[in-house]
Order: structure tokens, then C-alpha cells, then sequence
């Protein structure tokens, strides 16, 4: 880990593997995809934070890894409504930035981005936001292997096209799914 800042009380961390994984993706794109994406991660947590600000909570802290932003919540406990508010907040901003972007400038990079920012999010695999909706259960768990398994024949398939990326971020979903608390 990168030495951690503090922005309004809140810890912010960087993973090693943040600046890396940039380097490679700017490599390969030529940046312009990369900071499309980067903008859509930002206002996808963004969305998280505002609802999190609605019901009076606040993060814990925000890191930045390989894999992306997550936010890490206080310990103050929330009502199930209100996690699944917060949830679902990031997959909103994503999803009416696409719907606007389709409307007032068609078919583009960028509102292709959010859309699939978006619906990924709301798969119901932990931890993914939609996994996070799904109340804690034998039968949520089975859910979301099961939405995991169909994820990474996808992802195995498209890794067949020449894409591997899927195929990386199936094998995250795996060990995080595997090592949950």
C-alpha cells in the first residue's frame, strides 16, 4: 500500500497495483478509454457517497486497487433498506448518465461505459452492489456462485475473442465470493 491521506476525515488508500494497473490499461488504449472508464468508477462511487450522505452515514475509507474503488463503511449500523439504498446508488448515477448520454448524444464509448458499469454492478454476486442487496443467507450465497459460475463461462468465451479482462475480474469475484466473511 501506498502511504494513505486523510480528505474531510475519511482514509484514502492506494493499492501498489492502482498505478500499474492504469500504466497497462493506458498502454493498451492509448488513455482516453482508460480515464473514460476511471471517470465512470469515480461517479459510480460518487452515487454511493451522496445516498450515503442522505442517510447520514459516512465511509470509513475509500481504496483504490487493481480492481477498481471500493468504499468501506463505519461501523454504524444501517437499517437493510438503507444498505440497500447506498447499494444501489453507484449502478443509478451509471445507468441515468448512460440513459442521458444515449439521449442527448447517441450511441458512444462513454455511455456504452456506464451502462455496463452499471448492469455489472447489479449482478447478484457478492461483492458486487447487487450482492450487497441480497439479505445474508444460505440461499444468497447459493444465488450468487451461481450468478458467478454464468459470469465466468462468459467470461471464458469472450477470453476465447482475445479478451481477458472478463476473465481477470471473474477471477477476483471468485476469491473475494470464496473468502467472505
Amino acid at each position: 500500500m501506498i502511504p494513505s491521506i486523510q480528505l474531510g476525515g475519511i482514509k484514502v488508500k492506494f493499492s501498489l497495483l492502482f498505478p500499474a494497473m492504469l500504466t497497462v490499461l493506458c498502454m493498451q488504449s492509448g488513455g482516453q478509454l482508460t480515464a473514460i472508464c476511471l471517470l465512470a468508477a469515480v461517479m459510480h462511487e460518487c452515487g454511493h457517497l451522496i445516498v450515503l450522505c442522505c442517510v447520514r452515514n459516512r465511509p470509513k475509507e475509500i481504496r483504490f486497487s487493481a480492481f477498481g474503488m471500493c468504499l468501506l463503511l463505519q461501523e454504524t449500523p444501517m437499517r437493510y433498506r438503507q444498505q440497500v439504498l447506498v447499494a444501489l446508488g453507484g449502478p443509478a448515477v451509471n445507468l441515468l448518465t448512460a440513459g442521458f448520454l444515449f439521449a442527448f448524444a447517441g450511441v458512444s464509448d462513454t455511455a456504452g461505459i456506464h451502462l455496463l458499469l452499471g448492469l455489472m454492478n447489479l449482478l447478484p454476486i457478492w461483492p458486487l452492489d447487487g450482492g450487497q442487496c441480497l439479505p445474508s443467507s444460505r440461499i444468497s450465497n447459493i444465488i450468487s456462485r451461481a450468478f458467478l459460475t454464468v459470469l465466468t463461462a462468459f467470461s471464458l468465451y469472450v477470453a476465447t475473442l482475445g479478451n481477458v479482462s472478463l476473465l481477470a475480474v471473474s477471477g477476483y469475484l471468485w476469491f473475494r465470493n470464496l473468502t467472505k466473511k
